[in-house]
């Protein structure tokens, strides 16, 4: 075989793999999203367990002090972050939570809903709804740098 042609078949196999890792975090990303619609309610219904407005959680929303994901024209909002008949209808830290995780809201809600070793077995959005704010942002950050 010539160089040549070895060197194609080296290139063509190099985009094959780089072709399968797009798809497959194309894959991750798609799986991650139909995860947090699924696990999402929208506004109206958010209200009700909140026992907020449906205007009061759209001021949040817009400030990014709780997380929303569209689909079909409409606003829904991952349920870990809710409370019940609280004094804020949200969870403390989302818009530092949102800012300091290297991903979108649906890889941020697949994070913050699996159990972590570091917060003694509960996941990020336990954590959260028991004011641990401060140690999950810094578990958000960790993540985050060590992607750089």
């Amino acid at each position: 075989m010539r160089p040549s042609s070895l060197n194609h078949h080296e290139e063509s196999d190099t985009a094959c793999v780089i072709d399968h890792h797009a798809e497959t975090a194309r894959a991750r990303r798609d799986e991650q999203r139909r995860r947090t619609l699924n696990a999402s309610v929208p506004l109206r219904d958010a209200a009700s367990i909140t026992g907020s407005s449906e205007a009061h959680l759209h001021r949040l929303i817009a400030t990014g002090d709780a997380l929303a994901v569209s689909a079909d024209n409409r606003l829904l909002l991952p349920v870990w972050q809710l409370r019940r008949n609280a004094v804020s209808p949200v969870v403390k830290g989302i818009r530092r939570l949102a800012g300091s995780f290297p991903g979108d809201a649906a890889a941020l809600h697949c994070w913050a809903t699996r159990t972590n070793p570091d917060l003694r077995g509960v996941s990020p959005a336990q954590a959260l709804q028991d004011d641990r704010s401060d140690i999950v942002i810094s578990l958000a950050r960790a993540i985050g740098a060590a992607g750089r």
